[in-house]
């Protein structure tokens, strides 16, 4: 998309049981907003997330995402690449993958993507939870499947 600065994070989070599960954050740093036909401004990265197939995140800590069909991350020893099915490559850029964070996705088969604006990526937290963004309706989210390239 033009016009976007995207950051990205990846981290493990506990799930509703306790498990590990690999997240991916995107956040829209530049927070471009759009016009909608009501005549409200909202954030032009969350509309086409949801377009694509993401849904609203309604409970950040029980989250019922969709998956998400046409949606694919790659990930190789030295960059992650998520691609969107309207668009191409969403993401294609160098990103630090713990080999924790590798395992997790093995055992799973997938991985949580969320993506908005106000996330704190540029907070200098590790992974922090984007409560502000939840609370906002800026926050979007759903599972992908994940493969892996040396």
């Amino acid at each position: 998309m033009i016009g976007l600065d995207l950051l990205v994070r990846t981290g493990i989070w506990p799930d509703e049981d306790g498990r590990a599960e690999a997240v991916i954050l995107v956040e829209d740093a530049s927070r471009v907003r759009i016009t909608c036909l009501a005549g409200e401004s909202i954030s032009m990265f969350v509309s086409a997330l949801l377009a694509a197939g993401m849904d609203l995140v309604l409970d950040l800590f029980h989250p019922d995402l969709p998956e998400l069909p046409g949606w694919t991350v790659t990930i190789t020893d030295t960059a992650l690449a998520i691609r969107w099915p309207t668009e191409g490559h969403l993401v294609d850029a160098p990103v630090q993958v713990s080999d924790r964070w590798r395992r997790t996705v093995a055992t799973n088969g997938h991985v949580t993507l969320l993506g908005g604006t106000g996330l704190g990526l540029t907070d200098g937290e590790d992974l922090p939870r984007p409560v502000a963004a939840y609370h906002n309706g800026t926050l979007a989210g759903g599972v992908a499947s994940v493969s892996e390239q040396p």
